[in-house]
């Protein structure tokens, strides 16, 4: 954990992960309560995900909450502004569909509006303040909470200015109150939420040193999906040039072999007009570079040609003694 940016009268708190999350292979807590100044909400642990927590997700934007967490949560906040002068600066929840947002101003004491405690099993305690837990939105602040079935997700705008550190080996959840961007200034945080530019939730995720195994993970996985890529890539174009060479070879070796039978009709023609036994191979006339020459030689008895010299080849025919 990075303790120059912890805040210095925070002390480090250690959350052990729910018993579900070990099984989902998540970053799970068991969550008791909600209060804020010391009232609590009426949420009970069996309104988070029935009895077995939430989850922290460093890819989520938001705090996403089940219909009766989201509700308590706006309902309680509606409440808490009409209650008393000052508080919320004096401003009235607006609603935009799943949305509530509020005209909040320079002008506007950010302080002035709830911190929410969250209890954790182990009587750890995660402070939720609003300087973490508004964005902007078409030129209102809006809370970062938003509805969702099922489950309680635990995303950017919770573990915003939160020094975290997700130990997977001791399952546990080390967390503690930092100060990862400037003291609050409202400009500031309006130029930042711009920044992000999201038509529908700003992206707004500010956890100091949290695990990186997830960045790791994709580039890990870029590379081999690349390596895999250009193996495939080389094995097609050997395995194309392999076929295209073997084609021609089938080729020529069909060229040849038309060529090999024309010259073995031809000798056989030669031999049969000649009234010669050819007496060699063909194949190794076929094979033969010297180009043909044919000589006759004379029989000094009878002055018959007795022999027909090929330069490659030798035809005999008998002669009358040999008969």
């Amino acid at each position: 954990m990075n303790s120059n940016k912890q805040l210095p009268n925070e002390k480090r708190q250690t959350v052990p992960f729910a018993k579900k999350a070990i099984e989902r292979e998540e970053y799970g807590v068991r969550i008791n309560g909600v209060s804020v100044g010391g009232e609590s909400l009426s949420l009970s642990a069996n309104d988070f995900d029935l009895g077995e927590g939430a989850s922290f997700d460093t890819g989520a934007t938001m705090l996403h909450a089940n219909p009766t967490v989201f509700s308590v949560f706006i309902n309680f906040l509606k409440k808490y502004c009409q209650s008393g002068y000052g508080r919320c600066g004096g401003l009235a929840i607006q609603e935009f569909g799943k949305t509530y947002c509020f005209g909040i101003t320079a002008e506007t004491d950010i302080h002035s509006f709830p911190v929410f405690k969250f209890h954790f099993e182990g009587d750890a305690i995660w402070k939720w303040h609003p300087t973490n837990y508004f964005y902007r939105k078409d030129g209102l602040h809006c809370l970062g909470i938003t509805p969702i079935d099922g489950r309680v997700l635990l995303g950017g705008t919770f573990m915003k200015n939160h020094d975290v550190l997700f130990d997977r080996q001791a399952k546990q959840i080390h967390f503690v109150e930092a100060n990862c961007t400037p003291a609050y200034n409202l400009s500031l945080f309006t130029a930042l939420q711009n920044a992000a530019n999201a038509p529908s939730e700003a992206s707004i995720v500010a956890v100091s040193n949290q695990d990186n195994s997830s960045l790791r993970s994709v580039l890990n996985g870029v590379f081999w999906t690349f390596l895999i890529l250009t193996l495939i890539l080389t094995g097609l174009v050997v395995g194309y040039k392999y076929q295209k060479r073997r084609r021609a070879q089938g080729e020529k070796g069909t060229e040849m072999a038309e060529i090999r039978d024309n010259e073995k009709r031809r000798l056989q023609d030669d031999a049969e007009v000649g009234g010669m036994i050819p007496d060699f191979r063909f194949d190794d006339a076929f094979h033969s570079e010297e180009k043909p020459e044919i000589l006759d030689l004379d029989d000094e008895d009878t002055g018959r040609p007795k022999a027909r010299r090929h330069t490659c080849l030798l035809y005999t025919s008998p002669s009358p003694r040999d008969s």
